[in-house]
């Protein structure tokens, strides 16, 4: 989404508006499939890049954000990915603070260092309010038979080895990217 012509920022009433299009955008997710292919909002989310959707938590909050109207690439794949496109919004650091349309992400306890490098060191799910969050099922626990994005339990990641990191909330500015807040000063 572009600036406003007047190259102000984009007013506050605005950026409020993007948690409620991030959960419109769960509301209305549906995984289309061709064949083997499994597609949200036009990205392929069981491909070989994410081992058949195993690691698909990235490409799942992509399709969501992007669909919402954050300015992500499609080729965003990886949770690290992700926090760095996100790095210009809001840190979240307690996950008690966490609120419906923020980006959160967890470490596995066995990631010691907290970066997330792939292969499961990191999942990133989106808050859809109280206790529950949208994100990519991949977990080996019988409680997570039905892979693939849907809205679970905080705790059933807490359950599969994962521990809050951060969230990344929405700046108040802007609806996507740094770029589209500009100053004009002439």
């Amino acid at each position: 989404k572009a600036a406003p012509e007047s190259g102000r920022a984009m007013p506050n009433s605005m950026a409020s508006a993007l948690p409620a299009k991030v959960i419109a955008a769960i509301d209305a997710a549906q995984v289309q499939r061709a064949g083997r292919l499994e597609v949200l909002y036009g990205l392929p989310i069981n491909g070989a890049d994410t081992d058949g959707g195993r690691l698909a938590c990235a490409r799942v909050v992509t399709a969501i954000l992007r669909q919402a109207g954050v300015a992500l690439s499609p080729q965003t794949a990886g949770v690290a990915q992700v926090e760095s496109a996100l790095s210009h919004w809001h840190s979240v650091t307690a996950e008690d603070d966490v609120r419906a349309g923020d980006v959160v992400i967890y470490r596995h306890i066995l990631n010691r260092n907290a970066s997330c490098t792939g292969g499961g060191s990191c999942h990133v799910v989106i808050s859809v309010g109280g206790s529950r969050v949208f994100g990519n099922s991949s977990y080996d626990l019988p409680l997570f038979a039905k892979r693939g994005p849907q809205q679970h339990y905080r705790a059933w990641l807490h359950l599969a080895g994962y521990r809050f990191k951060v969230a990344y909330r929405a700046p108040s500015v802007s609806l996507a990217s740094p770029q589209a807040v500009q100053r004009t000063d002439r």
